[in-house]
């Protein structure tokens, strides 16, 4: 049931990037149950986590948790190898890091993790909620700095910075998973579509200088979890010539969206579609992505909602190719080895895609899995898909770590929309650094003077801060591998 996550290497400017092991990768024991669109476990009376992986030399473990209190608050316990190492008291109902110095040497490990003062009352059960661990390896000793050169006498002066307008990140406030959609391919005016409930949005002329647009949608959809969470989540925004359904005439702007269905069993993350006649909408809801069939799996889930070989579909981003064919690419978070009909599968994502019909608003064949998690830095998780065609290539952007902590994105490419895919060597290629936290979840999109751009976002210096808007320039080389300038802090050439 297990995934090893694979030891973190160094970043480029020497720190370690942290080892994160996500609480549902463990074996669930005791009773413990998933929670959070199973991104994380609730622990419970005699409910433990238990994973056996490779970890690295430690010098700090810690534990993002939250708790619910009954006549106190919830204890957890960690034990390496049958010892117990770190004891927290999570005194929160919000998510909050609790962190404890240890001293281990690297080796494979069993790790366990437990609530060690379960009580249940008469109207309550203390419980803790768990998402994630993470395991820091001791800082390397810094680099001695670089010797400096007395140039030859008569050498030329170095070059000086380009002149010209310039910019700093990050470029807007709280926007988490960016998509950027360039109207009518113009290059003058950009509508950006964000995480969060009924969908924000933002609009920007030179992707600098962002204004607040509102919501894309004016309530959360019918067919959505209508109490707490509904996983509002990473939407995408595709413009087509042609009318959206009822309308007389064209444009047509089709969103992609993510949220909790309200009757799935087991609960999954579904892929709604959804129409408007502007970029700015309000967009009307068609529900959950299916086939002109309107078919079902064994569990009763449409297409966009899961199939007999995987459930609970995130992150959509729409390509239209060269000959006019439609796919979505998108994230799949339970794979089944056999189908389950309304049974739980083991989370383990993958990146998909999806064939669309020519009108964008179903899709016209199965769902087909492109690539799976294995890299280090990924952290067992692939998410946020983004397709590009460079020439005859086909380069699949895609997002891995934990987005609460460590994150990147990288790529891979391929003959065809549908792969194969290979992962590039130069992995990740936008990662964490010591200014800038949970680096990732982003899109391309193309800027005023014609380059190419990442918009995605960032925590400024520490992981409990809001992700925010950012952009980096994206640069191709003449042998075509790609790289992202990024995440800059600095002032720099603007789009």
């Amino acid at each position: 049931m297990l995934i090893a996550a694979g030891i973190a290497a160094p970043a480029a400017d020497g720190a370690i990037v942290p080892l994160k092991l996500q609480a549902e990768r463990f074996e669930l024991l005791g009773g413990a149950e998933r929670a959070d669109g199973g991104r994380a476990v609730v622990l419970a009376g005699r409910a433990w986590l238990r994973r056996r992986t490779t970890l690295p030399a430690l010098a700090r473990l810690s534990v993002r948790a939250r708790g619910r209190p009954c006549s106190g608050w919830p204890r957890l316990a960690v034990s390496i190898d049958g010892r117990r190492v770190a004891g927290f008291a999570v005194h929160s109902s919000r998510w909050r890091g609790y962190s404890k110095a240890v001293a281990l040497a690297a080796a494979r490990r069993t790790i366990v993790v437990r609530q060690v003062n379960g009580h249940r009352g008469r109207r309550c059960e203390r419980r803790a909620r768990v998402d994630h661990l993470s395991f820091d390896s001791p800082q390397p000793a810094p680099a001695p700095p670089p010797s400096r050169a007395v140039p030859p006498a008569g050498s030329p002066a170095p070059a000086a910075a380009a002149a010209g307008p310039t910019f700093t990140n990050p470029v807007f406030g709280r926007f988490a998973d960016p998509m950027v959609l360039d109207l009518g391919a113009g290059h003058s005016s950009y509508y950006a579509y964000a995480t969060g409930g009924r969908l924000p949005m933002a609009h920007s002329t030179d992707l600098v200088h962002w204004s607040d647009a509102g919501f894309a949608m004016t309530g959360r959809p019918g067919w959505a979890q209508q109490t707490g969470d509904y996983n509002p989540w990473a939407p995408s925004v595709l413009e087509k010539s042609q009318a959206c359904p009822a309308a007389a005439s064209g444009p047509c702007f089709v969103m992609f969206y993510v949220s909790k269905h309200a009757s799935m069993n087991p609960p999954s993350n579904c892929i709604g579609v959804a129409t408007s006649a502007t970029p700015a909408g309000p967009f009307s809801d068609r529900g959950p992505l299916q086939d002109a069939a309107g078919s079902v799996d064994q569990s009763g889930r449409p297409i966009g909602c899961g199939d007999d070989g995987g459930y609970s579909n995130i992150d959509p981003a729409p390509f239209v190719d060269a000959d006019g064919a439609a796919y979505l690419y998108l994230s799949t978070g339970h794979r089944c080895t056999a189908p389950a009909p309304h049974l739980a599968c083991d989370w383990d994502r993958t990146i998909a895609v999806i064939p669309l019909s020519g009108d964008l608003l179903e899709a016209s064949g199965p769902r087909q899995p492109l690539l799976t998690s294995g890299a280090a830095w990924e952290s067992s998780v692939v998410e946020g898909p983004w397709m590009r065609r460079k020439r005859d290539v086909y380069e699949l952007f895609y997002s891995g770590g934990v987005f609460t902590g460590p994150y990147g994105m990288g790529y891979a490419t391929g003959a065809s929309p549908s792969g194969p895919f290979t992962k590039s060597p130069a992995n990740p290629l936008l990662h964490d650094s010591a200014d800038v936290k949970s680096a990732g979840g982003g899109s391309l999109v193309t800027g005023p003077g014609g380059d190419a751009w990442a918009a995605y976002h960032g925590r400024s210096g520490s992981f409990a801060a809001d992700r925010v808007l950012r952009i980096d320039r994206v640069r191709t080389a003449g042998d075509g591998a790609v790289s992202i300038a990024g995440p800059t802090t600095t002032a720099q050439p603007a789009p």
